[in-house]
């Protein structure tokens, strides 16, 4: 039934020039600059805001699948990283971790939480 009733709403379109266009190309991914430690110090707050971040991976990796498992394990809301971080210790109101492969680019890997100051 779906594959009907897509073909009746879309069985007549036809692409437009802008479609027929050329394909758009991704300049790389590099780490070219340096990374580095950044603070801003604004000592009238009361809490912190920490990051780290680095290239995340493409999904053709050949480690995607334990990496995959490795992002579930340790990040939402009963990962890890907030069960240790958050509830047991208590250093952060928040914390998280976010991994973001991509199919033809290196994604990101991003870590962070806010702590007090």
């Amino acid at each position: 039934k779906m594959r009907s009733q897509i073909q009746e709403k879309f069985g007549n379109w036809q692409p437009t020039d802008r479609d027929k266009g050329e394909k758009i190309t991704v300049p790389g991914a590099t780490q070219a600059k340096e990374g580095g430690i950044f603070i801003v110090d604004r000592p009238q707050l009361t809490q912190s805001s920490v990051q780290i971040g680095h290239l995340g991976g493409q999904f053709n990796n050949p480690d995607y699948p334990e990496l995959d498992v490795l992002n579930q394990v340790m990040n939402g809301f009963g990962g890890r990283l907030f069960n240790e971080v958050r509830s047991r210790l208590g250093l952060a109101y928040s914390v998280y971790g976010v991994w973001s492969p991509r199919h033809d680019y290196p994604g990101i890997f991003v870590a962070g939480g806010q702590t007090r100051s």
